[in-house]
């Protein structure tokens, strides 16, 4: 069911979880990546155990440089291992079952179909959030459960979560801007069904909800356009606009269900919600997106490295394509359905659960892993064969959590500003790779400014980034000044003054000796660098 790529052994490239024990119990499988997109099994100690994993969500909880694995359980207790790889034996997995305080053995059975790691209260620790999928009162609601010491959680759930809850996806984002993860949850309910059996609320049970974090205290602000009453599933949170705030993609599926006069038909339509700043969200849902397939998870990529946020969802129903596949262009002005052949194989039953997106082979793509409830998995490589250029930026939290989640990046290049936010758990059963991926378009020569804005507060910005490659950056450390520092080295001197008569002359692609950014190194730069001698 659930799909996970997560750098599981900390060699730098992504790994591949898989989990198989949804209704019956099965094994969680881990498959360990040599860098160039080649899988080995490596499943061994507790995740051979056939526990009901809906989904698996990697989180390194105790900062110690490891990602650890939150087992979301539906039918049984959920499961907290972490990850000792390498420290009882070189290059080898153990896994070990944490108790923290016995907080998932009291909870017992969630009934949890989804979930995520989140920082809520920016303390520097990976917070839990499990979606519960029973709307009964002794269940009570979705979870929030407070890591209080890297070993410890505690259940914090707010007062505004209580409600009965037929909870699915979630996805927390900084939605108005304020350095704190605000959260929006999926509800839906299941059918095939009988609406006489069902309790009158049960719409209500199945409404989203949006919550406004303000410093640690989950608000409910949902409204008439966020509350979408709809039967939903997955839901996914990014700048497709590139308008520097994030909107909302929800998953809705269509209900049979019988009863009274016999058969009635909820249709679920998917919904586009642009952020338009200061919580109001408007449905600008293109007919291209409202789509009828019933379709569960979703995410944005750019998959053509264009610079523009592409759409992919899974297919719930039997359909072909079995894949929702939707070029983003012109910033959102118009998404187009493309019929790639490889979504085209029809299989009979199929039903799309779970994706997982990384650049599995490092070469500057996004690739895909989908999972299916009824057929074969699929891994698919994305041979793209146009020249743009891209960035990867992989993050490493001091003061914040390890895994940087909740941090925002920006990058500049020229006048145009792209944002990505790291997240742990969203669409709906999946996880995608934390390595912030960025396509840049038909831009040429050096990237003029990567912004890092991270959960403690501090800002950091690295200057004149050469493109297509994967750089790292660890928050509080000096990456230089930018501007007349051309080499970066936290100085500007007769090193950098060399530089700029170096490369004097028109430029195209200009190099970081183009301080000024107009096209043409010459004395404007140079007297860039004179004014700003010294110690930086």
């Amino acid at each position: 069911m659930g799909i996970t790529m997560s750098d599981v052994d900390a060699d730098g490239d992504d790994d591949l979880i898989v989990a198989t024990g949804a209704h019956v119990g099965g094994p969680t499988l881990l498959y360990l990546n040599d860098g160039l997109g080649n899988f080995t099994d490596a499943t061994s100690g507790l995740l051979l155990y056939h526990n009901m994993v809906w989904t698996p969500l990697m989180g390194d909880y105790d900062n110690d440089g490891d990602p650890d694995m939150l087992q979301v359980c539906f039918g049984e207790r959920s499961w907290l291992r972490e990850n000792q790889f390498g420290e009882l034996q070189e290059g080898a997995f153990d896994w070990r079952d944490r108790y923290s305080g016995g907080i998932f053995h009291t909870l017992s059975n969630m009934m949890a179909r989804g979930g995520s790691w989140v920082d809520f209260d920016n303390d520097g620790l990976l917070d839990i959030m499990i979606s519960t999928n029973a709307a009964i009162s002794s269940l009570g609601s979705d979870k929030l459960l407070r890591n209080t010491n890297g070993y410890l959680f505690v259940d914090a759930t707010p007062d505004s979560f209580y409600f009965p809850r037929k909870g699915r996806g979630v996805v927390w984002a900084d939605f108005d801007d304020d350095g704190d993860q605000d959260l929006y949850a999926v509800g839906g309910t299941g059918c095939p069904c009988s609406w006489d059996e069902l309790p009158e609320s049960w719409v209500d049970h199945a409404q989203n909800r949006m919550f406004r974090n303000d410093d640690g205290d989950m608000v409910n602000i949902t409204d008439e356009v966020t509350g979408n009453g709809l039967p939903g599933r997955g839901v996914s949170a990014a700048d497709y606009d590139n308008d520097g705030d994030l909107d909302l993609y929800i998953n809705n599926t269509s209900l049979t269900g019988t009863g009274g006069d016999g058969q009635t038909l909820i249709y679920g339509v998917n919904s586009l919600l642009r952020n338009d700043g200061d919580w109001v969200f408007t449905d600008v849902t293109p007919d291209s997106l409202l789509c009828d397939s019933s379709e569960r998870s979703n995410a944005w990529f750019d998959m053509d490295n264009d610079g523009d946020l592409d759409l992919i969802m899974t297919v719930m129903w039997l359909n072909v394509p079995i894949v929702g596949l939707y070029r983003n262009d012109n910033e959102g002005e118009h998404f187009e359905r493309l019929l790639d052949p490889v979504f085209m194989t029809w299989m009979d039953p199929i039903s799309g659960v779970g994706c997982g997106i990384s650049d599995i082979d490092d070469d500057g793509d996004l690739d895909l892993m989908l999972g299916f409830k009824y057929g074969p998995n699929q891994l698919l490589r994305n041979d793209l064969d146009n020249e743009y250029a891209w960035l990867k930026v992989k993050l490493i939290g001091t003061a914040s959590n390890r895994d940087a989640i909740g941090t925002r990046v920006r990058v500049r290049t020229g006048d145009k500003w792209r944002m990505r936010e790291v997240q742990s758990g969203s669409g709906y059963w999946s996880q995608h790779s934390l390595v912030q991926h960025f396509g840049l378009g038909e831009h040429e020569g050096v990237i003029q400014e990567v912004h890092v804005r991270w959960p403690s507060g501090l800002e950091q910005s690295l200057y004149n980034v050469d493109p297509d490659q994967k750089i790292t950056i660890i928050e509080g450390k000096d990456y230089g000044c930018g501007g007349p520092d051309v080499n970066n080295d936290n100085t500007i001197d007769i090193l950098d003054l060399l530089e700029v008569i170096n490369d004097w002359g028109v430029c195209s692609p200009c190099s970081a000796a183009d301080i000024d950014q107009s096209g043409q190194i010459d004395v404007l730069d140079m007297l860039a660098v004179i004014n700003g001698w010294g110690d930086c």
